[in-house]
């Protein structure tokens, strides 16, 4: 009995196998049939085709044109850009594009660099004109050339033979993926060429690359990465004691740092700033950065060290005379007061905003004002002096026509709490 049960389940497996590796080969193959069909039905790539051209008969042996076929060449294509320059012109975009095309698939039997530029010039008019599968063809075949030239440039710069990968190169690689706006295949390029300004102590290359790579990581949204250009960049000031400069790079840090919501470091950014404006004096710009700073330490739920910067803000702006910026101080402060309950504190802090109010003329600010206030007595019960508070936010309401009715609301609220039964 024992014996039968085996076969039998060995039979059953036996069987299982086969049904399973043919379902799996049906799958497989109709996996296959689709792969071949989407083949099919992409267009094909037009740098790539092969048919022989009038320009080019015969591709050259090894390709290389001797020097007075390559000057022939290089005329003939030169004359394609402009008629494909024409045809745009006169709203023909498809025919346009199927001459620069073909002035694609011939330029690099020019060498790798013409290539490029040409890649780079057309690109950018298929960028303009949102031809993103023009883009993207463009973009691959740049990818190609730095594959085939450019893979071994940093280790081994002359392994790729004749049309060796230089710095030129690399450098019109870059300049064409922007043109394409491929910015993370530039970012990558650019760090091969810093790392050469690096290797030649090239100061003047070196700054120059690194503004460049933060601008592109900034325009893709990769502040960590800008962060990591400017940083350097900010050494390099700081080793030639250039404190202009310095202080420039500071600045870009202190934004790039609050936009990737590093706030720690945006703050320290921010510090160096205060110490900078008040040591040189320049006391109106110190105010707003402070403000920065303690909007940087609430982000990260520290009120108790943004207290500190917020009073500091309203002291030195009221002092200036910056009475946006005082008010600005005033309110987070209350604010601050408030949600923790110190509403004897909030209350005092609110007062000196009336006070600034006053003297900047601000009617609106006050109205505002005796809003907040109004809430803290209702908070606390006190309803004669949270009347007293909503009947003058009332007044500046009907002066300024905005508010009556929210304010009109409060004060029946309070009569109907404060009035006995």
């Amino acid at each position: 009995m024992k014996d039968r049960v085996s076969r039998q389940i060995a039979a059953f497996g036996l069987v299982a196998v086969v049904f399973f590796g043919a379902t799996l080969g049906a799958v497989d193959g109709a996996l296959a049939s689709q792969k071949r069909s989407r083949a099919e039905q992409s267009p094909p790539n037009p740098l790539e085709e092969t048919a022989p051209d009038p320009l080019l008969p015969e591709k050259p042996k090894n390709g290389m044109l001797p020097p007075e076929e390559r000057d022939r060449l290089r005329t003939a294509l030169d004359e394609l850009n402009v008629k494909a320059a024409a045809e745009l012109a006169g709203g023909n975009t498809q025919e346009a594009f199927e001459i620069w095309n073909r002035e694609l698939r011939l330029r690099r039997y020019l060498g790798p660099l013409e290539e490029i530029e040409a890649l780079a010039r057309v690109g950018a008019v298929a960028w303009n004109k949102q031809l993103l599968t023009q883009v993207q063809i463009i973009a691959q075949r740049l990818e190609e050339i730095q594959i085939e030239y450019c893979s071994s440039f940093v280790s081994n710069p002359s392994s790729r033979g004749v049309y060796r990968c230089d710095l030129e190169m690399l450098q019109a690689l870059a300049k064409a993926y922007q043109a394409v706006v491929e910015r993370s295949l530039a970012v990558a390029v650019y760090e091969e060429i810093l790392a050469n300004a690096r290797n030649r102590q090239d100061m003047p290359a070196r700054q120059a690359t690194l503004k460049t790579i933060a601008r592109l990581q900034l325009e893709r949204l990769d502040y960590p990465g800008a962060a990591v250009a400017y940083e350097e960049l900010l050494a390099l000031a700081e080793a030639s004691s250039d404190r202009s400069v310095e202080i420039s790079y500071v600045l870009e840090l202190a934004r790039v740092y609050a936009r990737g919501r590093q706030f720690e470091q945006a703050i320290a950014m921010r510090q160096r700033l205060v110490q900078f404006y008040t040591d040189t004096e320049e006391l109106r710009r110190v105010p707003e950065l402070q403000l920065a700073i303690a909007s940087d330490y609430q982000t990260l739920g520290r009120d108790n060290k943004a207290l500190p910067h917020l009073r500091a803000a309203y002291k030195l702006a009221w002092s200036l005379q910056q009475f946006y910026l005082a008010r600005v101080a005033l309110e987070q402060i209350g604010s601050i007061y408030s949600s923790r309950d110190r509403l004897a504190e909030a209350l005092q802090v609110y007062q000196a905003l009336l006070i600034v109010d006053r003297r900047a003329y601000n009617l609106y600010g006050m109205m505002n004002t005796y809003d907040q206030i109004g809430q803290i007595y209702k908070r606390r019960q006190d309803y004669p002096q949270a009347l007293a508070a909503f009947q003058k936010g009332l007044d500046l309401a009907r002066q300024l026509g905005y508010r009556t009715d929210y304010f009109a609301g409060q004060i029946e609220q309070i009569v109907r709490v404060s009035s006995p039964e």
